[in-house]
This record gives structure tokens, C-alpha cells and sequence, in this order.
């Protein structure tokens, strides 16, 4: 429907530029229209291409996360910071921030695959988390210090550092040679005498003399209690930490506790049997421990696991040493206190300010002051003391909510949703991206079914900036041309992001819906048949009375579903058939399906199916529970149906706000054309002889007619229809009138924006579509219903884009004021 409103204006306001395109229909250049907003079909699909590309990247996390590895790392940083940051819009709103979220996890957690593969040893891999500088967390961190958590930060640190800062009196200075220096040089001021010291030695010559060592002592002292504020604040700011940094360390925990997995221990059971066998999907995860179903289903395990002891440190490394310690360090460069460029930070302020930041560290690390620092030996108690704190510190940061419950978004939202997603982007930025991705297709999409591959072979091959915002006039190879073309790379373009696929499930969905499926079947089957395992079960053919028990159980269902209201969520058709099954239908369904789920790892012939009914006691023992999930997702769900509806009912309310628009339009014309007509003395039609039209270009070629006289003894009498946009073309040869047919304008216009350049009338006449739609103002103009030149400025200075809604509120508006005005008046509104 936008694209019928921008033809017919764009019609209005570019008639020359049509008789221009007329004439070079056989050449490249498509003039300043060739953009990639321009209004034809080729440069329309190109944007919904892209628009639909960005859609898929955005919403998908492991294209992106595999993208970023693939590449050359020169091209990494610069990328995540500028390509990446800009498709989710530096997660200016909730939508965007938890599909951020959703990328960093992802690349996360390809980045620590990568790293395991790389590294040697267990503890070699782990510490490389901590001495390296993955790629990933630098981002996080980057991007949590910068303007979206800048002022989290601010809050945290700002009295701490404010605090030293404006503390003259505070002087903390643990450096043996620098405390030798100081007291070699207070002690010749008092004394007035040269020292027989030397003044210049090592940090062990300068241990050796009690005096230093009594002052770090003293500084030690200081600097103790100092940091203990500096750490007392830290931890009860944990509300305060930006919810993605927490949300990544989370993800950082739980994803080295399954890289680093160790031999579970057993510390308590609730009903006295022995560990038996557990897989993961069957146990929920509570901190460092795991809460198991136990196989006689009455009882549960608590399961802890031994983790290694660097864990917590890789957590602190990420909370504490990236992100809070360099704000620490220069306050004045990260923004957290207001200082002067003329007035600057001290020697003392920042040896202060150093000083703590390396207890902290020691504190984070869980290590000791020895070797080098051994002279700081006096505050390893006070770290031993703190660690504790810190480690509890680190896991409450973890504490926290998934995305999908904090922004209460799900991979139904957008639909949901009235308003498409925007974003702007750089013509540069959308080809590297292209090409990155045409370049490294087979490590980012493995299979030539996947969507991403079906979208880049829509787009094409990878463009330039002159295919995405037309040719550039001059010498192609000319210095100033390629300077131009390369300032108008950094052009940014608005796409709405709209979505070309349905909602793609995953194998473990399908997975859980099957075990789900066999679960039911198999209580319909146990509740009449008991044995001592489910092979058993399967293999015993049911008794004529466990049939009848089964049927009259099956009855119950039913007379119960058809008494209940019918507006409820119904189950799928599929598992309504599977249930009214009978019995022994039942068990060769629970046979197909348990090697599947065996395959999967989901159960297990070994056992006994033992872990399909573990599942069905905790599903027996936790009913209540179950309920109030399946209320709340219910509730959710209706929200969602609403949601949709609303959505439906905004759009059918945009299409019609857009066809009465078109339609009045089109009466406008029509009723300016019948007043100029009675005017003219009721001349309503036009005639043109062929031969005329055939000179102007109009007419290519009559199928039967070779030479141009012959032109001359065809006659085309053109008037107009009771129908608005619509004109009735009649043919006469010799005078005898031949055949007729509608000229309908719309789909003149749709056809020049479809490409198509020649179209043919009464089955024999080849028409040059651009020229008929220009040579149509000279229609109307002998019909003496021309626009006024004041209108035709008026939308010349109109530039109307398929994406801009604000000009057709507008244009609503004064619809609805010209309608009222012309039930009270004479006068029509202005034509379009």
C-alpha cells in the first residue's frame, strides 16, 4: 500500500525525470532515483534483503559469535565496536540490550570453547581466562564502562576516590626504595649533614634498614584500613553493578563449571538410598549444587560439585580487575571525579589510589603477598580475612535473573509487537559486513539449508557504494571521485527489521516434546497395567479387563475436556489422538519412541527406562507447582493472543487510513476533471492518431502494420470512466471502431516500478509504459483538468520515502478536514 502512495506522488513530482529515464531506457544510469530508497523493485528487494539479513544476525547470536572468530583479528575489534554495537543500537532499549545480552553469552562461550582447544593443561586453561585478554570480555567490559553503566560505576567509586583525594594527610607509600629515599632525605634535612647512606640501592638494601621497614609497616597500617572501606563498599554494591556485566559473569561461572566438570559428591538425601545414576536434564541447578530425583522418586539428592578453586578468582578477575580496578587507578580518565585539565591528580593521589588497587587485586586473586611483595607480609591476614568476603561477593553477582525474565521478552515478542525494529547503519558497514560473511559462510553456516545461506543468495553478490546510493558523476578513477565515494560510505541508512522466516525450532525442543509425549502415553498405560520395569510393561499383553479399565478411563478424560469451557487453550491435535489411542496402540507408540529418546540421551535401555519414570514421580510429586507454572504460562499467553490482536487491529487500521487516502486521491481527480469538463462545454475525451503517438515514442510498433502511413489510418479516442484513476481507450481503423479497453493508472505505475519498460494494449499495440505515464499529463490537460502550478509545487517539495508514516499522518489529517469541508461546500479537495 506504501508503494502505491509513493508512485502516485512521486508521478506528480518527477514528470520530467520520467521523460529523462524514457530516453535512456537502454543505459545504465538510473539517475539520483537508483538509490537503495528509490522506488523500483530491484532496489526494493535489495533493501528488504538487507532488512531482512540484519533481522536474522540481530536476532540469531551465532552467526555473529562465529563470525567474529572467523575473521582476521585485525578486522575483530573494529568490527564488535562499530558494526556490532550499531545493529543493536548500543542497547538503547530493552529489546535490544537482551539480544546484546544473547550475543555476548554466545560469543562467549565460543571463545572459551576456542581457548580450551588452544591451552594444555586443565589449570593452563582456566588461568588463560584470567593472564589473557579474551576478546569477548574486553567488549563486555568496554561497552558496561561506557555510557550504559557509566554512571553505575560513578555511584560505586566516586566517594571512595573523592574520599582520598581530599584526604592531605593520607601519604601511603609501601615502595622500599622510594620509603629509603624519602627518610635519607628527611634525615639530611634535620640533621643538616650529608648521610653516609648511599643514596641509590635495591629494593633488598633498602629492606635491610629497620627504619624502612618500620615506616611500610606504618603505611601498611593506613593502607589497611583504607582499603577495607574501599572493599566494604565494593561488596554491598551489588545492586548497583550493571545488570550485563552480572548477567556475562553468570555466564562466565556456568559455563567453566561445564568445561571443568568433577566427580559429583553426594552430602545429603532426604530418603536413604544411594546416589543412584542422573543425567542433567533431570536436576535443577541451586549454586554449587545440584537437587537430583532420587529412583525411588519419594526423595531427592543434594548434589555439590568440586569445582576448581580458580573459579571464583575468574569471576573476580572479570567484576573486580577489569572493571572496577582502572577506574580506580586514573579516576580522572574514566569520568568519576570531576578534575581540571590544568589541575590534574597528584603523585601522591594516584601512589595512594595504586596502592589500595593492589590489595584489592591480592584480595580478588585469593593470593598472598610473598616474594617481591613480601615486605607487605603484614596484610596478608587482613587478605586471608577478606577473600572470604570477596568469593561471597562474586557469587551474589551471579545471582541474578535470565534475560527473558528480567526484560519478560521471549522469541514471540515481535510479533507481538506493533512497531518494527530500526536501525541505522552506514553503507560501509553493510558491505563488510556482507562480504565477511560471504567470506567466511562455511565456518558461520555449516549447512546450505540455513536461512543465512538463503538470504545472502537473494542479496546477490556483495555491492559497492554506488549500487546502494547511485552513480557517482566524473572520472570513476580520479582521486576526488574515489574521495567522494568513500564520504558517502559513511551515508547511514534507516532499515526496519522485518523477519522472512518463521520461528525456527531446535532439535532439543523437538526432543523434550517427544519425551514429554512418550511421559503421557506411558502413565495412560502404568495406570492400568503395573510390572516390575517399563520393558516389562511394554512386552505383557494387556488383559481384556485392564482394556475396559483403560477405555472407561478414557471416557472420563473426554466427558471432563467437553465440560470444560471451549475458550481454554486446547493441547495439539496430535497429542489429543495419541491419548484416545487404545492400550495396546499406546505401547508400540512408547516402543518407536524410547530409541529415539535413547539416541538423544535422554533415557536409557541399561536402566530400565529408569529416568522416564523418575520423571513421572517428580511430575507426580511436584502437580502443584506444575499448576501455578502452567497459570502463570497461561496468563502469558493470553497476553501474547491480545497482543497480536491489537497488533491486527493496527494494521487493518492502517490499510484502510491508506486506501481511503488512494481512493479519495482518485476522486479528486475525478471530480476535477467532471468540473473543468462542464466548464469546456462537455468536451469529456481526446482523439490521437497513431502516428502521432508513435513519433512521440508512445507506441513502439502495431503487430500488421510495417510502414508509418499506416499509423495514419489508426485513431485512439481516449475518455474517461465513472471510475476514478481509470480511462477507456478505444481503437478505430479506418474509422471503424476496432476494440476498447480500461487504462487503469495504478497499474501503469506498477509496472514502471517493476522494471518493466514495455507492456502491449488490445493483444497487437507495444506501449513504452514510462512514456504513457508522462504522456498522460497531456491527456488530462487537453481533458482541461490539469493541477494548478501551485500544487505541483507544492509536492515538489515532498520527499517521500515507503518507511515514512509522519507524512501520510499528516496528509490523514487534512483528508478528514477536506472531507467535513466538502460536505459543507462547493469546493473539492485538492487533487493529488
Amino acid at each position: 500500500m506504501d508503494i502505491k502512495i509513493g508512485l502516485l506522488i512521486k508521478n506528480r513530482i518527477t514528470l520530467q525525470d520520467v521523460v529523462s529515464h524514457g530516453r535512456n531506457l537502454h543505459t545504465d544510469d538510473e539517475g539520483s532515483y537508483s538509490g537503495l530508497k528509490a522506488l523500483s523493485k530491484d532496489k526494493r528487494e535489495m533493501l528488504e534483503g538487507y532488512q531482512n539479513l540484519l533481522y536474522l544476525l540481530q536476532t540469531n547470536p551465532n552467526y555473529l559469535a562465529k563470525l567474529i572468530f572467523a575473521m582476521p583479528q585485525s578486522k575483530t575489534t573494529k568490527f564488535m565496536e562499530s558494526v556490532i554495537l550499531t545493529l543493536y543500537n548500543y542497547a538503547a532499549n530493552q529489546r535490544e540490550e537482551y539480544l546484546l545480552l544473547k550475543l555476548f553469552k554466545t560469543a562467549l562461550q565460543e571463545e572459551i570453547k576456542d581457548l580450551i582447544l588452544k591451552a594444555g593443561s586443565k589449570v593452563d586453561k582456566m588461568m588463560e581466562i584470567v593472564t589473557g585478554n579474551p576478546m569477548v570480555i574486553r567488549m563486555v567490559v568496554t561497552f558496561n564502562r561506557g555510557q550504559k553503566g557509566q554512571s553505575s560505576l560513578r555511584d560505586i567509586l566516586q566517594p571512595l576516590v573523592t574520599m582520598v583525594m581530599n584526604d592531605k594527610n593520607l601519604i601511603i607509600n609501601t615502595n622500599p626504595v622510594d620509603v629509603y629515599k624519602a627518610w635519607v632525605n628527611q634525615k639530611e634535612s634535620e640533621t643538616g649533614e650529608t648521610s653516609k647512606l648511599p643514596y641509590d640501592v635495591s629494593t633488598e638494601q633498602a629492606l635491610k634498614q629497620e627504619e624502612v621497614i618500620s615506616k611500610i609497616n606504618e603505611s601498611a597500617k593506613v593502607l589497611e584500613t583504607v582499603t577495607e572501606k574501599f572493599l566494604n563498599a565494593i561488596i554491598s554494591s551489588v545492586d548497583k553493578i550493571p545488570f550485563g556485566i552480572r548477567y556475562i559473569a553468570k555466564v562466565l561461572r556456568i559455563s567453566l563449571q561445564e568445561r571443568f566438570p568433577t566427580n559429583p559428591k553426594k552430602i545429603s538425601s532426604s530418603c536413604g538410598h544411594s546416589l543412584p545414576p542422573y543425567r542433567k536434564h533431570q536436576c535443577k541447578e541451586l549454586k554449587d549444587t545440584l537437587l537430583c530425583p532420587c529412583i525411588c522418586g519419594a526423595g531427592d539428592y543434594y548434589i555439590i560439585r568440586q569445582h576448581p578453586p580458580h573459579l571464583a578468582n575468574i569471576v573476580g578477575n572479570l567484576i573486580y580487575y577489569r572493571y572496577m580496578n582502572p577506574a580506580i587507578v586514573a579516576p580522572d580518565a574514566f569520568d568519576i571525579v570531576d578534575i581540571s585539565v590544568e589541575k590534574g591528580m597528584t603523585i601522591e593521589q594516584r601512589r595512594n589510589l595504586g596502592s589500595i588497587t593492589k590489595v584489592l587485586q591480592t584480595i580478588a586473586s585469593g593470593k598472598e603477598f610473598k616474594g617481591e611483595s613480601s615486605h607487605l607480609s603484614a596484610l596478608n591476614e587482613f587478605v586471608r580475612k577478606s577473600f572470604p568476603k570477596f568469593k561471597e561477593f562474586c557469587i551474589k553477582v551471579c545471582e541474578v535473573d535470565d534475560p527473558e525474565d528480567r526484560f519478560d521478552i521471549d522469541e514471540y515478542s515481535d510479533f507481538v509487537n506493533p512497531t518494527k525494529p530500526i536501525v541505522f547503519m552506514s553503507v560501509s558497514e553493510i558491505i563488510d559486513t556482507h562480504a565477511l560473511l560471504v567470506e567466511h559462510i562455511d565456518a558461520v553456516a555449516t549447512d546450505h539449508s540455513d536461512p543465512l545461506h538463503e538470504l545472502l543468495e537473494d542479496l546477490g553478490d556483495v555491492p559497492g557504494v554506488e549500487d546502494m546510493l547511485g552513480e557517482v558523476q566524473g572520472d570513476p578513477n580520479s582521486p576526488e571521485t574515489q574521495q567522494m565515494i568513500s564520504n558517502l560510505g559513511k551515508t547511514e541508512i534507516s532499515f526496519t527489521l522485518t523477519n522472512k522466516f518463521e520461528i525456527q525450532e531446535d532439535d532439543d525442543q523437538d526432543k523434550k516434546r517427544l519425551f514429554i509425549k512418550t511421559k503421557r502415553l506411558l502413565v495412560d498405560i502404568v495406570r492400568v497395567q503395573s510390572d516390575e520395569s517399563v520393558s516389562a510393561i511394554l512386552d505383557t499383553k494387556a488383559t481384556p479387563e485392564q482394556e475396559a479399565l483403560h477405555d472407561e478411563l478414557l471416557q472420563v478424560r473426554l466427558d471432563l475436556n467437553t465440560s470444560q469451557d471451549t475458550t481454554l487453550l486446547a493441547r495439539s491435535q496430535s497429542s489429543v489422538e495419541d491419548t484416545n489411542l487404545p492400550i495396546e496402540s499406546k505401547k508400540e507408540k512408547v516402543k518407536k519412541n524410547l530409541p529415539v529418546l535413547e539416541e538423544a540421551e535422554m533415557v536409557s535401555s541399561k536402566d530400565g527406562y529408569q529416568a522416564i519414570v523418575n520423571a513421572i514421580a517428580q511430575d507426580i510429586k511436584n502437580q502443584r507447582r506444575y499448576r501455578q507454572r502452567r497459570k502463570q504460562d497461561i496468563m502469558k499467553m493470553k497476553k501474547t493472543l491480545n497482543g497480536l490482536e491489537t497488533k491486527s487491529k493496527f494494521y487493518g487500521e492502517q490499510t484502510d487510513y491508506y486506501s481511503t487516502y488512494i481512493k479519495t486521491c482518485l476522486e479528486n481527480l475525478a471530480a476535477k476533471r467532471h468540473s473543468k469538463a462542464k466548464e469546456s462545454k462537455g468536451k469529456n475525451g481526446v482523439k490521437y492518431n497513431a502516428a502521432k503517438l508513435h513519433e512521440k515514442g508512445v507506441i513502439l510498433e502495431i503487430e500488421g502494420l510495417k510502414s508509418p502511413s499506416d499509423f495514419k489510418n489508426v485513431m485512439f479516442e481516449i475518455n474517461p470512466s465513472d471510475k476514478a484513476g481509470v480511462f477507456i481507450v478505444a481503437a478505430k481503423f479506418l474509422g471503424v471502431r476496432m476494440d476498447s479497453v480500461d487504462l487503469v493508472f495504478q497499474d501503469l505505475l506498477q509496472l514502471q516500478y517493476e522494471g518493466i519498460a514495455v507492456t502491449t494494449m488490445f493483444g497487437r499495440a507495444k506501449i513504452n509504459v514510462n512514456l504513457l505515464i508522462y504522456f498522460k499529463q497531456e491527456i488530462l490537460r487537453e481533458m482541461k483538468v490539469l493541477l494548478p502550478g501551485s500544487q505541483i509545487a507544492k509536492f515538489r517539495a515532498i520527499s517521500f520515502h515507503s518507511d515514512d508514516h509522519q507524512w501520510l499522518d499528516m496528509r490523514k489529517s487534512k483528508l478528514i478536514m477536506n472531507s467535513q469541508n466538502r460536505k459543507n461546500s462547493s469546493l473539492h479537495p485538492d487533487p493529488v
